[in-house]
C-alpha cells in the first residue's frame, strides 16, 4: 500500500495522511473480520445447545448487525476524508492501485 500511496500521491504531507487513513481502513477490515469469526462461533455454539432460544440468536444478530454497521460508518467516514484531500486524478489512480488488496479482503483473507 505504501508504495502505491507513494506512486500516486506527489505531496509528502498529503501521502503521509493517506497513508494513515489506509492503514487505519485495512486495521478496520481486518478488526470487521476478527468479529465476524467470532460471531460465527458463538452461533454455532448456541446451535449446539438444545437449550438455546431465539431471544439469544437474535441478540447476537443485532450485535453483529450493529457492529458491521459501525465499521462501514466509520470506514465510510474516512473514505470521504481521504477523497477530500485527493486529487480527482490522484484518487482514480489510488483506488486502482488499490484493487488488488481491496479484493483480498473482500473475500476475508
Amino acid at each position: 500500500m505504501k508504495t502505491v500511496i507513494e506512486k500516486t500521491v506527489q505531496d509528502p504531507e498529503k501521502a503521509k495522511q493517506a497513508r494513515r487513513i489506509v492503514e487505519e481502513i485495512v486495521a478496520k477490515v481486518k478488526q470487521s473480520i476478527q468479529q465476524k469469526q467470532q460471531f460465527h462461533q458463538r452461533l454455532d455454539e448456541l446451535n449446539a445447545n438444545y437449550e438455546s432460544t431465539s431471544e439469544e440468536f437474535t441478540k447476537i444478530l443485532d450485535d453483529l448487525t450493529n457492529g458491521r454497521m459501525r465499521t462501514a460508518t466509520k470506514m465510510l467516514g474516512l473514505r470521504f476524508t481521504m477523497k477530500a484531500m485527493l486529487t480527482a486524478q490522484e484518487w482514480k489512480a489510488l483506488s486502482e492501485g488499490m484493487a488488488p488488496a481491496r479484493n483480498r479482503y473482500r473475500h476475508g483473507t
